[in-house]
């Protein structure tokens, strides 16, 4: 018998346990969360809005000079903090696949790939977070070098973004999977053609930017193609959850992915399969399937 099929306390006496599907009050529980989360990201939101000031797509001759280094100074903060997100989601995003596609103790040649991938990111953000915080002084003007970096930035994330969206698409056409259940996995991780998307415009509108004068006009869609690719990322991190969030839900079966998670006749592997690790619910998902994960390097 599997561990996930052996309650976690003795039962008392006239108890029955019902691990598969065990009552809850997750209603509840889901309704303090949210009504928390709105609360916060409002009164953050109020906050924010009335300490930055920050003019979009404003000419920069109807800005009143005085205001023109808070805008750079916001830019520039802006900036880090936007290298810092991509860098952190970018591990993030490669972790979760190793994850999900390398068995515990393989070391297999999408594992290294994925190792090098994050590392050239940490070794580049690291660069353009310090190359951004001290390249230019001061902070309150455009300097030349900072259009270099805004141009070398977006051509970085742009490569980064294709390497890891190409990543996952070759392995998952190796499982042993029909083709049906290989386009709806690859239907997940295609959500990365958005991040693509969103890098290879926020690099036309960068070059843009970088030869025109009106400064305070042309990084204003630089900024906010900046914000969709973090958000494109953010959607390709938390998209193979999924399955998962609308199990056991009427959604489910709506979703192209719905065929790994609705409930049928299963082949079960053990779990011992990955020693020491708990399956994620990809590869319980792949287990449904008796589909072990070998490598095929």
């Amino acid at each position: 018998m599997s561990l996930n099929e052996v309650p976690a306390l003795i039962l008392p006496s006239g108890e029955v346990s019902n691990v598969p599907r065990p009552p809850n009050r997750n209603a509840e529980a889901h309704a303090g969360i949210i009504i928390c989360l709105i609360l916060t990201s409002s009164a953050v939101l109020v906050r924010a809005y009335s300490r930055i000031f920050f003019i979009a797509f404003a000419a920069f001759w109807d800005i009143p000079l005085g205001d023109v280094p808070m805008f750079f100074h916001i830019y520039y903060i802006a900036l880090v903090l936007y290298e810092l997100t991509m860098m952190g989601l970018k591990i993030s995003i490669l972790t979760e696949w190793i994850h999900l596609f390398v068995p515990c103790g393989i070391r297999n040649t999408f594992f290294w790939a994925c190792l090098v991938v994050m590392l050239v990111n940490v070794l580049y953000y690291t660069a353009s977070i310090l190359s951004v915080s001290f390249g230019c002084t001061p902070r309150a003007e455009f300097c030349a070098r900072f259009s270099f970096i805004l141009i070398f930035s977006a051509v970085i994330n742009l490569t980064s973004d294709l390497v890891i969206l190409v990543l996952p698409i070759r392995t998952i056409w190796l499982l042993k999977l029909s083709r049906r259940k290989k386009l709806s996995v690859s239907l997940i991780f295609a959500l990365g053609i958005l991040c693509c998307i969103a890098a290879a415009v926020r690099l036309a509108k960068g070059k843009k930017a970088f030869v025109s004068p009106d400064k305070t006009y042309t990084l204003s869609p630089v900024t906010l193609w900046c914000l969709a690719e973090a958000t494109c990322a953010f959607l390709v991190f938390c998209a193979p959850a999924a399955p998962m969030a609308f199990k056991a839900n009427r959604l489910e079966g709506m979703l192209p992915w719905g065929t790994f998670t609705a409930d049928q006749p299963r082949n079960r592997i053990d779990i011992a399969t990955y020693p020491g690790e708990r399956p994620s619910f990809m590869r319980k998902a792949y287990m449904r399937d008796a589909v072990p994960f070998r490598s095929t390097n």
